[in-house]
């Protein structure tokens, strides 16, 4: 009996511990990328803001694969997509405004298929990071099932203001009211 409760409990303290280890995950780290304000590293994926062509050129040393921009079109007077491929990375866009009033279903959907299909590390960035980690907020909200206080935390910890946070609480809630209660739980939108 007393062999039998202590692996139960060896199993408990295992799938706690993998529980913290997961979400710890998560936590935005910073980092020093030349020329580049607001990197923050989470496992691969990097958010931030605008990259220079010296940080694209350090991120494709240090093996990144891919960038995507959430900025709108012609916000930036150079062509990045041409200095992103001439050091071998891929990029995308994702086209959000500033400042953002909202976090539109076809920009998380984008951001999905973006985090689903990449092959490698990857840069999210926009002017500052903060368009950036509010999307990677709802994305972890509505796609990973974060808590919306714990995705909030992390998504300030990697560049996030409140300004976003609040487009985020209010895309979380109108999520919350329009889905049945059945369809909540498929969605992964925490109740």
């Amino acid at each position: 009996m007393i062999h039998r409760f202590s692996q139960v409990l060896l199993v408990l303290l295992v799938l706690i511990g993998a529980c913290r280890s997961s979400r710890s995950a998560l936590e935005p780290a910073n980092r020093e990328i030349s020329g580049m304000d607001n990197a923050a590293a989470v496992g691969d994926l990097l958010i931030g803001g605008q990259p220079t062509d010296e940080s694209l050129e350090e991120l494709a040393r240090r093996g990144y694969r891919s960038v995507l921009t959430v900025r709108g079109e012609g916000e930036v007077d150079w062509d990045e997509q041409s200095r992103v491929e001439a050091h071998g990375l891929s990029f995308h866009r994702i086209d959000m405004s500033n400042p953002v009033n909202e976090i539109t279903d076809d920009q998380v959907a984008a951001f999905a298929r973006f985090m689903e299909e990449r092959d490698g590390p990857a840069l999210v960035h926009c002017s500052s990071g903060n368009r950036a980690a509010g999307l990677w907020a709802v994305w972890l909200i509505e796609h990973q099932g974060v808590e919306l206080e714990e995705a909030i935390r992390y998504a300030k910890a990697a560049g996030m203001r409140d300004s976003i946070g609040e487009v985020v609480e209010r895309r979380v809630g109108d999520v919350r009211r329009s889905t049945p209660p059945s369809s909540v739980e498929s969605l992964n939108v925490p109740r």
